[in-house]
């Protein structure tokens, strides 16, 4: 049990990763879970992105532990998720008689 008044650490936050006295210059990592938090996804989904070579490539290690600054996931455009693309929606005011047909 803690001593009263003790706060237990946050569960995956980047500043209980082990600095450097290089890295102590640095304010702020995101890793894997915060990414996750930020994009609104689940940790395997951002493991995925990373995998593949999607997600941006990590900023810096700490031990076997990627981490990104927060302006380099901020800036990044996520698959699936600029203008355009995908399917095309039908279009209700267009009669059905005048809508394109599929080739046959």
């Amino acid at each position: 049990m803690a001593p009263a008044g003790a706060h237990a650490p946050p569960r995956h936050h980047p500043h209980n990763l082990p600095m450097t006295e290089d890295d102590a210059d640095r304010d702020v990592w995101w890793t894997m879970a915060d990414i996750a938090e930020h994009l609104g996804l689940r940790v395997r989904s951002v493991r995925t992105y990373r995998t593949a070579g999607i997600l941006p490539r990590e900023d810096h290690m700490f031990g076997r532990t990627p981490v990104w600054r927060p302006a380099t996931i901020t800036g990044w455009q996520r698959p699936g998720q600029g203008a355009g693309g995908g399917r095309p929606r039908k279009d209700a005011t267009v009669p059905p008689e005048l809508r394109p047909q599929p080739p046959q």
